[in-house]
């Protein structure tokens, strides 16, 4: 074998070597590309399963928030009766006699069907697993929250507050009332950091309580009083925050709140080829109705209003 030989035949061999490096190098591109596509897809078909579950669940939530409070009523007690009481648009669950059912049509060619279970149950508390118990919300300025009493609480109750607004600390303004004499009581529960106000004395009385430091450290409340129900006939307590909203927690003493309204529990199912492929849970707080701000100053003023033409 002579030297040009040689070198032809090495030649040949580097080729190889430059089609094979170039052919894994596309195959790596390949499959990276492939496996960008397919990753692609399954986040597009996860994020689209999220969504029709979470609407199917959203959806159960909004049908009973709509339906009148004996319906809820009905079913607070854990029992659809055979499905008797569970309201039009739904039908009772095949297992679960406390439950009621809507089912979402799927649409054309789709082999995938959503339905919501939805259940229904009295509540007293929403505060946080591991805190004292309490009932807290949300009021803005210009609004009210009521908290039913049912005329049966009788003592010291402890209400916590905290600004929503980071520039301004807001005081609490309450009443209560009861079936026979309209508005009892009324009063202001001023923060810390208020100054010294007077208050002109009506009828009924009007008190003002200056707030202490919070007595629950962990809980997101910079304010709290205590305020008394003296007269156990009270039916409701009437909250509106001053000067900026607040987040407000009314905390039971020396007896034991009544139920303030029910829990709409909505469980989302999404089924593919009748197989349950996905689940979602939510859970809302619907309170007792009671009036508006607007009727504080019209029903329960002190004097008589005076119209103008």
């Amino acid at each position: 074998m002579n030297k040009k030989q040689i070198y032809i035949k090495n030649e040949q061999g580097q080729a190889l070597l430059f089609v094979v490096v170039a052919l894994t190098v596309a195959m790596a591109i390949g499959m990276s590309v492939s496996t960008r596509t397919i990753s692609s897809v399954r986040r597009s078909t996860s994020t689209d399963t999220s969504s029709r579950v979470y609407s199917a669940a959203e959806g159960g939530i909004e049908w009973f928030l709509n339906q009148p409070s004996t319906v809820l009523n009905a079913l607070s007690d854990g029992n659809t009766n055979g499905g008797s009481e569970c309201p039009s648009g739904t039908q009772p669950h095949e297992t679960n006699g406390a439950a009621c059912v809507i089912n979402y049509s799927s649409a054309t060619g789709d082999n995938v069907r959503s339905r919501a279970i939805v259940t229904i149950a009295p509540f007293t508390y929403n505060s946080p697993t591991g805190s004292p118990n309490h009932y807290w919300f949300y009021v803005n300025t210009g609004e009210v929250k009521e908290v039913a009493l049912g005329g049966s609480y009788n003592g010291n109750m402890r209400v916590c507050w905290s600004s929503q607004d980071s520039a301004i600390t807001p005081d609490i303004y309450y009443s209560y009332y009861n079936n026979n004499n309209g508005i009892i009581r009324k009063s202001i529960l001023k923060n810390q950091s208020r100054p010294n106000v007077n208050v002109s004395e009506t009828n009924p009385v009007t008190l003002t309580t200056t707030a202490s430091g919070t007595s629950y450290p962990t809980l997101d409340f910079t304010d709290c009083a205590v305020i008394n129900i003296s007269n156990n006939s009270v039916m409701g307590i009437r909250f509106k925050a001053m000067y900026a909203p607040a987040k407000v927690g009314v905390f039971e003493m020396d007896d034991t709140l009544p139920v303030q309204g029910y829990t709409i529990s909505s469980i989302g199912e999404l089924f593919e080829n009748e197989l349950i492929r996905t689940v979602k849970k939510l859970r809302v707080y619907r309170s007792f109705q009671y009036l508006p701000a607007v009727f504080d100053y019209a029903i329960y003023s002190d004097t008589n209003l005076a119209i103008t033409p």
